[in-house]
């Protein structure tokens, strides 16, 4: 079937996705279906999905790595401060460890933020752009506390000849 170019051709015809236009040499337009290549559509697929699940991967590790982080703190405050506590004099444990059981609250917060957003990367990211002064701040007072820290367990590790605490943060 041919249409005079000028006159009979739609514009909304022309622009269409399953329309082929070929030009012929008396300057008729030829109309066919065009029928897309189901392979690109299955590589354009295939394509989005191998970036889900990369995205996917990323945010589980982000969680696996906060929640194992949890816990280590967990360790650190039930365990270690909590016998420093028992056993030494009231300013050593916090000496050491400054404010971990700060840092141990908010990381029970922000992994709970984390866990809510897991399926959405901006979430994640929210939830960092969020808690970002929270954590300089506690983070902060953390490691200004470390060379302290690292002489009292020194000191305390000659006088009452304990094994080595390890202060490798």
């Amino acid at each position: 079937m041919f249409f005079e170019a000028k006159n009979e051709i739609d514009p909304k015809i022309m622009s269409s996705n399953f329309i082929k236009i070929d030009e012929t040499l008396n300057a008729n337009i030829c109309l066919s279906y065009y029928k897309p290549d189901l392979n690109d559509y299955k590589l354009e697929i295939e394509t989005n999905l191998k970036r889900q699940q990369e995205k996917f991967n990323i945010l589980k590790e982000i969680l696996s790595s906060e929640k194992k982080y949890l816990n280590d703190i967990r360790e650190i405050v039930e365990g270690y401060y909590e016998e420093l506590r028992k056993s030494c004099p009231q300013n050593v444990p916090y000496n050491i460890f400054a404010n971990i059981k700060e840092i141990y609250d908010f990381t029970k917060t922000f992994y709970c933020l984390l866990e809510n957003s897991t399926n959405d990367e901006a979430g994640i990211a929210g939830c960092f752009i969020k808690k970002h002064k929270t954590f300089l701040r506690l983070y902060s007072t953390y490691c200004q506390n470390y060379k302290m820290a690292f002489n009292i367990a020194e000191r305390l590790e000659k006088e009452h000849n304990t094994a080595k605490i390890n202060l490798t943060f």
